[in-house]
């Protein structure tokens, strides 16, 4: 199945003003990929998830429901794998 990857997304707490918010980050970054998606087809945003419950419930508000875990060797930290359809 084709599918996009959110690889990295961040809000710099520098920059704490609150204009910009991880909603409309996310937002912009799905805007994009559904461009992407008319041009190259795929159905699936997936992300990696640090297991924090913040980060999760952030992306459950999203629209993102979780499948899999992983555990990375290297950063000897376990992700979530969550999924969303668009």
């Amino acid at each position: 199945m084709s599918s996009f990857l959110i690889a990295q997304l961040a809000k710099n707490s520098k920059y704490n003003n609150n204009v910009i918010t991880g909603n409309k980050i996310l937002e912009t970054a799905i805007k994009y990929i559904v461009m992407a998606r008319k041009i190259i087809g795929g159905s699936l945003v997936y992300v990696d998830v640090k297991n924090n419950d913040k980060l999760i419930s952030f992306y459950k508000n999203n629209g993102f429901i979780e499948f899999d875990k992983r555990y990375s060797e290297k950063d000897k930290i376990e992700y979530l794998q969550m999924m969303r359809f668009i």
